[in-house]
């Protein structure tokens, strides 16, 4: 959210632990029951610099969901990218995204379809040809190269650290929570990175 829409200005939270053990889903210990010692379920809402407003949801304790895994509500419209495969995650890198136009939103369809009609599919121009799981190192090796800083810069790094500690305090201290660090937004990428690693 900081990449498309810019610095945070403050955060409000509230979460919970909603099962005091799980089970460890992967790895050497895979089937081990374990105490749960922190929030599990986390509900944020974060103001931007900007004036933008938004909500994140974290946790381990939806086990499916058709919620998409980001929405952008604007003035004309919505941009909608959906969830290609919610067992790996935020670690793809592929899929739709779709949009509506005010034009082609429900609201302004009477009478009203019984079904949703189809989301308009826009070009997908980050459609990454190979596994653009390291695209930031490639960004970074780059911005060396070239006397820039890279885009996920330790600023950004520790503007978004203070940000989910804000979420965390929040409960707590039953207010929003200012943040004192700032970042600038990142260009977006160029059209070179879009070839790969080479």
């Amino acid at each position: 959210m900081v990449f498309c829409l810019g610095p945070i200005r403050r955060v409000a939270g509230m979460a919970r632990k909603t099962f005091p053990e799980r089970m460890i889903e992967n790895g050497p210990r895979h089937g081990e029951m374990m105490a749960v010692e922190v929030d599990t379920h986390c509900l944020s809402l974060l103001e931007f610099e900007s004036g933008v407003i938004g909500q994140l949801m974290v946790s381990f304790d939806v086990w499916e969901s058709e919620t998409p895994r980001l929405e952008v509500y604007g003035t004309d419209g919505t941009i909608c990218i959906s969830d290609a495969d919610p067992g790996d995650g935020a670690n793809i890198f592929e899929g739709p995204v779709w949009y509506r136009t005010r034009a082609t939103a429900r609201w302004t369809m009477r009478p009203r379809p019984k079904a949703p009609p189809e989301w308009s599919v826009a070009e997908n121009t980050h459609h990454y040809k190979w596994d653009a799981r390291g695209l930031g190192l490639l960004d970074m090796a780059k911005a060396v190269r070239n006397g820039r800083p890279p885009r996920a810069s330790g600023d950004m790094a520790f503007h978004i650290y203070e940000a989910m500690e804000g979420i965390l305090a929040s409960p707590g201290l039953v207010r929003f929570v200012d943040l004192t660090g700032r970042c600038d937004r990142p260009e977006p990428l160029p059209e070179c990175v879009k070839e790969g690693p080479n």
